[in-house]
């Protein structure tokens, strides 16, 4: 019953995605330096008043956050910033480079730390299957939604992970070695670029080539995150377009479906809503989020009235503690 919020760390790249940014004070200052993207659903305050607490945290140091939201979520940041003196600036603040998300295209702007967070637009960028961030090992994919305001939803879907199958070598008579580190390098920073294994294996062949015939076949895992949405057939479609294989979704739950009506009025979700959203979406594994505080004593009603099945699991969060991460491969709690 806490301000959402979903982080997501990258391991190889020792860094952290958050996902909307509340009340994020238990956020440990290790953790807040490991932050490289934010991505705001919109700017309501139990979403939203914690950017000024990121800040706090990275503010001497010199990296550029980017941050994703709604359309006109870079003057909101920027109005925020300007309630603060800045004549004590330095020119090793922090930067944020700022995404404001619509149908088809990004506004990128940019707010220096050492220009005291004055917002300068730089380009707009054309959005392609949805898709508005990407690294080597995940893409992060985002749709508009109604909330009587813009509203972001998000899909995080991992990129298939480097994984050799062990009898495929064998078939081949291939021999483990330090080629495979290199085969490993060039997997994940490949960039087209191909090369020859001539020295490494019985037969001059090219890394694409063999990756093709010794590889384990494997899919990521794909995370859906929803939170604040009206029930309607548009907000339905967009969440089909977000992906078609969902694992993980991330929902909210506000009310019981008794109290249909206030989740209409505030255009939420109750628990009716999110059955439906599982039945379209068929992810493996659900965790509903964004509680509403006037089932503060009885939130197990809630947790109650999503329709069980064998075909997912229902994971409850704890009241007012902060959740163990979950590993991404199994979908478990760590």
């Amino acid at each position: 019953m806490d301000d959402p919020i979903l982080l997501i760390r990258i391991n190889p790249l020792k860094e952290s995605l958050l996902f909307d940014c509340g009340n994020i004070n238990h956020i440990a200052k290790r953790i807040f330096k490991s932050i490289s993207t934010v991505f705001i659903t919109h700017a309501h305050m139990d979403h939203f008043i914690g950017i000024d607490t990121l800040i706090r945290n990275i503010l001497v140091s010199p990296k550029t956050i980017k941050i994703f939201g709604p359309p006109e979520i870079a003057q909101k940041i920027e109005a925020k910033l300007l309630g603060y003196h800045w004549n004590l600036v330095e020119d090793y603040y922090c930067n944020l480079e700022i995404y404001e998300v619509s149908e088809s295209s990004c506004k990128v702007f940019m707010l220096r730390g050492s220009q005291e967070f004055k917002s300068i637009e730089k380009k707009t960028l054309a959005i392609k299957n949805n898709i508005i961030y990407e690294n080597q090992f995940l893409t992060v994919k985002a749709v508009l939604c109604d909330h009587k305001i813009p509203v972001l939803a998000f899909n995080v879907t991992e990129k298939p992970h480097f994984e050799i199958d062990r009898q495929k070598l064998e078939s081949l008579n291939i021999e483990t070695g330090s080629w495979l580190n290199e085969l490993k390098q060039w997997f994940y920073h490949k960039d087209n670029i191909d090369f020859t294994l001539s020295q490494k294996v019985p037969d001059p062949i090219t890394s694409v080539a063999l990756y093709e015939q010794i590889k384990k076949d494997s899919s990521g895992v794909s995370l859906t995150y929803i939170t604040d949405i009206g029930f309607n057939d548009n907000n339905l479609e967009q969440m089909k377009k977000l992906s078609k294989r969902v694992n993980i979704l991330i929902c909210e739950c506000s009310f019981l479906n008794q109290d249909k009506y206030k989740a209409r009025n505030s255009f939420h979700l109750c628990t009716s809503d999110v059955n439906h959203l599982i039945g379209e979406l068929k992810p493996n594994i659900v965790i509903p989020i964004h509680l509403s505080r006037t089932y503060k004593k009885i939130s197990y009603q809630l947790y109650d009235e999503i329709t069980p099945s064998d075909e997912y699991e229902v994971i409850r969060l704890p009241l007012r503690k902060t959740l163990l991460p979950l590993n991404f491969e199994s979908g478990r709690l760590l």
